[in-house]
């Protein structure tokens, strides 16, 4: 599950190598304790708008407040087009044994209504959804995202120009993020140095589990007909190298679910 932060107009992704629409599957996948942690669903609900009960499921950690339970953070835009963050809990009736109590659940931080009832969330989630996940405690815990593969080929996200927007891939494939057959970026901000381009921010850790991110650049040879270009795309931070090629990357694969 890889989450996204990008600087852009807009965009549409594509599935290849999915054969049916009616797929039901999942991913696991494990986390780092006492972290934030970039978390995305690539599927849909089974029928229909996905739920966060139905769909996401994990070894979470309890808190009597939300000072002490695992969080989710989820950003998103107001009808002023303002940006920020809902933050949610997970609470149990007894912290020790979560998940174990008929009220147990995830939570807003008055505690007074579960995730799936806040009115932002009544809808159900969209595929592709994403948040950041804390984790309490001091144990990895795990995350298993299952549902129903997305049954159009076609996802478009809107992007806030001049402003971050989280994002994530919508399939459970993975994408690469200059092959045009899989992404269209639409209107993009080319740049001829990295402080100009639109920017993808990709949160990972290293291999000392230390977490921050990995940042790439759209550049173009004519900043003004961006995608032109044969050596126009997404490139790493020096210019050096298409995000496919990074050295030390397994970024030649695609962006991983």
């Amino acid at each position: 599950m890889i989450g996204l932060g990008i600087a852009a107009a807009s965009l549409s992704t594509f599935a290849t190598g999915i054969e049916s629409a009616n797929v039901v599957g999942y991913t696991t996948k494990e986390l780092k304790a006492g972290d934030f942690n970039l978390i995305s669903l690539p599927f849909t609900g089974v029928n229909g708008a996905a739920a966060l009960k139905e769909v996401m499921s994990g070894s979470w950690n309890a808190g009597a407040d939300s000072d002490a339970g695992d969080q989710l953070k989820v950003w998103g835009y107001n009808d002023q087009g303002i940006g920020g963050y809902t933050v949610y809990y997970y609470w149990a009736a007894d912290v020790n044994n979560p998940g174990a109590g008929e009220w147990d659940g995830w939570y807003d931080l008055s505690g007074s209504y579960f995730f799936d009832d806040c009115e932002e969330n009544k809808d159900g989630l969209d595929v592709g959804w994403t948040a950041w996940y804390l984790s309490r405690g001091t144990k990895n815990p795990t995350v298993t995202m299952s549902g129903a593969v997305e049954s159009s080929d076609d996802v478009q996200y809107t992007i806030y120009d001049g402003d971050f927007t989280m994002i994530a891939n919508p399939f459970p494939v993975r994408l690469k993020l200059n092959d045009a057959t899989q992404v269209n970026w639409g209107a993009l901000h080319a740049g001829s140095n990295s402080d100009e381009g639109d920017q993808i921010k990709v949160w990972g850790f290293n291999d000392q589990g230390i977490g921050g991110y990995t940042a790439y650049y759209y550049w173009a040879a004519d900043v003004n007909n961006p995608g032109a270009g044969e050596w126009d795309g997404w490139y790493d931070l020096s210019g050096s190298y298409f995000f496919e090629d990074v050295p030390g990357t397994d970024n030649a694969n695609g962006l991983a679910v």
